[in-house]
């Protein structure tokens, strides 16, 4: 799996995977530990308070070494939960929301890498510009909440005109040669909605 190592080596993953911050009972810490242990990143969505953030990460670290990231959507977002996961947490990431310099400096307060789901290319430059260490961008591939209006393809190639940080591609991935074609095409990672068990198999 050929990557340029710009996430990979932001995050301190093994892999260029992303899970993505899965909600209601499918977005566990068991299973952000899981892919973490198979390389990838491990995503846990959306605590509601800083007491959660502590409860789900500890829980997650009880069973892997590698990276965590906590996921926040914008609409939701409980600032003593970011602030707890700026402090716990190796990523933290937000989504459904515009850019923020404000949140973004509350998330990298401390030692986490900061990053911001987009839609557009145009929100992806708006989330370097309040300080991110990477985008996220999403195409209308995506299932659960989506907020890109163009083909993963077209997203990704006009995001990567304009910013200078790693993009990680989001969309309706799940096969090798679909991470494969968008590593060639200039995505530093990729974003999926899987477990363990598919990071194995796209590496």
């Amino acid at each position: 799996m050929a990557a340029d190592g710009a996430f990979t080596g932001l995050v301190g993953c093994q892999l260029p995977i992303q899970l993505a911050s899965l909600g209601g009972p499918i977005g566990t810490p068991e299973l952000a530990g899981a892919v973490s242990n198979a390389g990838g990143l491990g995503m846990i969505p959306n605590p509601s308070s800083a007491v959660e953030v502590q409860r789900v990460l500890t829980i997650a670290r009880g069973l892997t070494s590698g990276p965590l990231g906590v996921g926040f959507l914008v609409p939701f977002v409980v600032r003593e939960a970011v602030d707890e996961a700026a402090e716990s947490a190796d990523v933290v990431e937000f989504f459904y929301g515009d850019p923020t310099a404000e949140l973004v400096r509350l998330a990298g307060a401390r030692d986490a890498r900061v990053g911001w789901q987009v839609g557009s290319a145009e929100e992806a430059a708006g989330a370097v510009d309040a300080g991110c260490d990477y985008v996220v961008v999403q195409g209308t591939e995506a299932g659960g909440h989506v907020r890109g209006t163009q083909p993963l393809d077209a997203v990704l190639a006009d995001t990567l005109d304009l910013v200078d940080v790693p993009v990680v591609a989001a969309g309706g991935i799940g096969t090798r040669d679909r991470v494969a074609a968008l590593l060639a095409a200039g995505a530093s990672a990729v974003r999926v909605g899987i477990g363990d068990d598919v990071v194995r198999r796209l590496d």
